[in-house]
């Protein structure tokens, strides 16, 4: 009989033997109840301990770092609530914002619809973004190859129309490319928007070449014109040839128009382009700001570079630009130009290198020049200053032998430093290097000219720091104190006088303040005998 927890209680008739077996099972249920209470204590216990554990269990999956080993329950639930608050809110101390309520944008973003669900927010992001993608400028709308326009570029069709319908398409801002060829051009290209226009000009493959043949055309067309107002166009890597038999018409010009600033062009620029055979290779019409870089001018008929200003042009720039074989005019002339600059640039075979005509602050720097017909530099009733010109075979026109070999100023200001004058031209019968005439004034420091340096018609000029007269001044006036007593030596002297008492005057001494200019009351000729 199998014995239950009842004591095995069976009602059989023997009573004793039955309460025997109630003992017994109430005893069983005792022992079962302190066995169960001893497991719940431990359990209890269990549980404590591990609540208090600090190296209980790893919470590796739920934590905020995700590498927190030994964190209990308690510290990992607190981890789980901190990680779904930055998930919410944005980053930590260290990290970027993961996720945002999106229905709320960034205040620069307008949404084009009403927003109440993260959806729309969506939607009308992507309705936004199409809508602008189909405004964004692709890669075909910046480049315009003329040649996919009709070009040919053999040299022998006529490519004019091809060019115009390129003109005509390009966007502003964009580039009108001229691939490797010869383009046959017979009408004048306007370029009537802001683009920039550039061929290849040299390169491994080829070169770029616009063959001009405009004969019979009004005479007011170019090859090329950039209209006014078309700040910022850019024209690089070109060789444009006049092929026709006519001379007189211009090459690339420039055309602003004389009046208000915004008229002009501003901020425009050449480069690595070279012209030939037009009357002015290079023409500049009322320009502000404008650069000429690695430019060539070659065979122009009247000037290379030229500065033609109806009103002026201000702040233009020639760096590194070469002129060359101009005999009727200048390699690069200024006419109007304000606060311009040449620099580094060259001039050969010109009649004259450089031409200022009433210009202001104008420097020339670094120039050369070689086998000028005139002389190299030529100043005109301007400001210019000269630091850095050598002179190889000047003066190749004997027809005047009071022209100067290397600078001529003729009225103005004149401030010369640095001239190297290797050799005048072969049989020169030139008298002077450097001469100013007319009142022109200046200053010539470390020169090296190899001819006299001559001062006329009451001209003020300072060499190395000595000032030279041509005469005894009349006009001069504003004499001080500190002047009296002051000698201005002759730049220029012969010997005059009767046989046997022949002198040559060295120069004037001041002798009086004030403004009259007498001999003898307020100068004192200096005189010095040379015993003939």
């Amino acid at each position: 009989m199998t014995i239950s927890r009842l004591g095995g209680i069976t009602g059989t008739v023997d009573i004793s033997e039955d309460f025997e077996n109630i003992n017994k099972a109430f005893n069983n249920t005792v022992t079962e109840l302190d066995t169960n209470k001893t497991a719940a204590e431990a359990t209890k216990t269990a549980l404590d301990n591990h609540k208090a554990s600090t190296t209980a269990h790893s919470a590796d999956h739920i934590t905020n770092s995700g590498n927190t080993p030994g964190a209990n329950v308690e510290q990992a639930l607190d981890g789980l609530t901190q990680r779904i608050g930055e998930i919410i809110q944005g980053g930590g101390p260290d990290k970027d914002i993961e996720l945002v309520d999106i229905r709320t944008p960034d205040p620069t973003y307008t949404p084009a619809r009403t927003i109440t669900v993260a959806g729309d927010m969506t939607r009308d992001m992507q309705a936004q973004f199409t809508a602008q993608l189909a405004d964004t400028v692709k890669k075909d709308d910046l480049v315009y190859n003329v040649k996919d326009y009709g070009a040919i570029g053999n040299g022998i069709a006529d490519d004019t129309v091809a060019f115009k319908n390129t003109i005509s398409a390009a966007k502003s801002g964009s580039i009108l490319f001229i691939p490797d060829g010869e383009y046959k051009i017979t009408d004048e290209l306007v370029i009537n928007k802001v683009i920039r226009f550039e061929g290849t000009l040299a390169n491994d493959a080829g070169y770029c070449a616009l063959l001009f043949n405009l004969d019979g055309l009004t005479a007011s067309k170019v090859a090329i014109r950039v209209n006014n107002q078309m700040h910022g166009t850019v024209i690089r890597n070109l060789y444009v040839i006049n092929k026709g038999a006519e001379h007189t018409r211009d090459g690339i010009l420039f055309d602003g128009i004389a009046g208000d600033y915004p008229d002009y062009i501003w901020y425009s620029r050449l480069e690595g382009v070279w012209v030939s055979k037009f009357n002015n290779n290079f023409l500049f019409n009322n320009c502000l700001v404008m650069d000429v870089v690695k430019c060539r001018s070659i065979e122009a008929y009247a000037n290379g570079f030229y500065s033609e200003s109806v009103v002026c042009s201000t702040g233009l720039s020639f760096r590194e630009c070469y002129a060359q074989d101009g005999v009727n005019g200048a390699g690069f002339k200024l006419s109007k130009a304000y606060y311009a600059s040449v620099d580094s640039c060259f001039s050969d075979g010109n009649k004259w290198g450089f031409h200022a005509l009433n210009c202001n602050g104008v420097s020339m720097r670094s120039l050369g020049s070689e086998s000028c017909i005139r002389y190299a530099i030529f100043i005109q009733n301007s400001s210019v200053i000269i630091d850095g010109i050598t002179t190889i075979d000047s003066g190749t026109d004997n027809t005047n032998i009071f022209y100067p070999t290397v600078i001529e100023v003729e009225s103005g200001y004149a401030s010369i430093r640095n001239v190297q004058e290797q050799d005048p031209h072969a049989g020169s019968t030139r008298l002077y290097s450097v001469l100013f005439e007319n009142g022109a004034r200046g200053d010539i420091v470390n020169c090296n000219e190899l001819l006299d340096t001559r001062i006329n018609m009451d001209g003020l000029v300072s060499l190395n720091h000595q000032f030279l007269i041509s005469a005894m001044p009349t006009t001069m006036t504003g004499f001080k104190i500190k002047d009296v007593g002051r000698v201005y030596p002759m730049g220029v002297t012969s010997e005059v006088g009767a046989a046997g008492s022949k002198y040559v005057v060295t120069g004037y001494q001041r002798l009086s303040t004030g403004n009259n200019n007498v001999l003898n009351v307020d100068w004192r000729e200096l005189r010095a005998f040379t015993g003939n």
